[in-house]
């Protein structure tokens, strides 16, 4: 099928789920695998709910520290808990909380990017087993950030700003701790703090009003710090301009053994020790 947009044409795969009382449709780019659309209708008496979202553009997001390479912590098998509460208010009446909690487990680790499953459990009433939701994630620019990237942002900076929806990504605190808010208007706002000695995000809370009396809001809090005297792994990384790669151990070792290799030199190997 073909799945027409602002008069561009994508080719495209449509998956629908029918059900008695409701109906689900996503229709996905062939090439890219982008989420082109998506409608929901939902039969509650004599009222049916309907709910569409269209695909409008997509642009690369600035990721503060790009680029830097990860701590030698930060490596596989590292676990993050996170507890904290889910409140529903409604105006007029008292507000209701969940606990909430987050786990994350380091899956695989890269130069600067790591990949990471996190499981989220919301508590729920009289006993019932709680709702639990599993996703793998790429981290880099919201669990951690580099300690250098963080010490250098300035309180009051834009960092980003959407051209479409208006939302924008701030920073609001600089010192032991790094605040950044991301807010669409007054309707949702999302705060990280991050420790900026270690980079690792602290607290995530969220507040989102768009469905007006209600409104929802998360607060997550980190239980402990990890272990950073873990055994450290080798990091490697190439230099493209000189076709160097280079690997070093930490430098809490007494020596730093210190590898160099350049693809122009007939496949030699210096080894360099200081």
């Amino acid at each position: 099928m073909t799945q027409v947009l602002d008069g561009i044409h994508h080719p495209a795969i449509r998956i629908q789920r029918t059900l008695p009382e409701s109906r689900h449709a996503s229709v996905y780019d062939l090439n890219t695998g982008l989420l082109l659309f998506k409608n929901a209708a939902v039969l509650t008496g004599d009222t049916t709910f309907v709910s569409q979202i269209f695909y409008k553009v997509s642009r690369p997001l600035p990721f503060v520290g790009q680029g830097n390479l990860l701590p030698l912590w930060l490596m596989s098998g590292v676990q993050l808990n996170y507890r904290g509460t889910y409140t529903a208010r409604v105006e007029g009446k008292f507000p209701f909380s969940l606990p909430l909690r987050a786990g994350i487990e380091i899956q695989q680790v890269d130069e600067s990017w790591f990949l990471y499953r996190q499981t989220t459990s919301l508590s729920s009433l009289n006993g019932l087993p709680p709702t639990v939701e599993v996703a793998t994630l790429v981290g880099g620019g919201t669990l951690f950030i580099d300690p250098q990237a963080l010490e250098r942002l300035m309180p009051e900076t834009v960092l980003d700003t959407d051209p479409i929806t208006g939302a924008t990504l701030k920073v609001v605190a600089q010192g032991s701790s790094v605040i950044l808010v991301a807010s669409a208007g007054n309707q949702s706002v999302t705060e990280f703090t991050y420790a900026a000695a270690v980079g690792l995000m602290t607290r995530f809370r969220s507040w989102d009003s768009t469905d007006p009396p209600y409104s929802l809001s998360s607060d997550l809090v980190l239980d402990a710090m990890p272990d950073r005297t873990l055994p450290p792994r080798l990091a490697i990384r190439r230099d493209e301009r000189g076709g160097v790669r280079r690997g070093s151990f930490p430098r809490s070792w007494r020596q730093i053994h210190r590898l160099e290799r350049n693809r122009h030199d007939g496949g030699s190997v210096n080894r360099r020790w200081r």
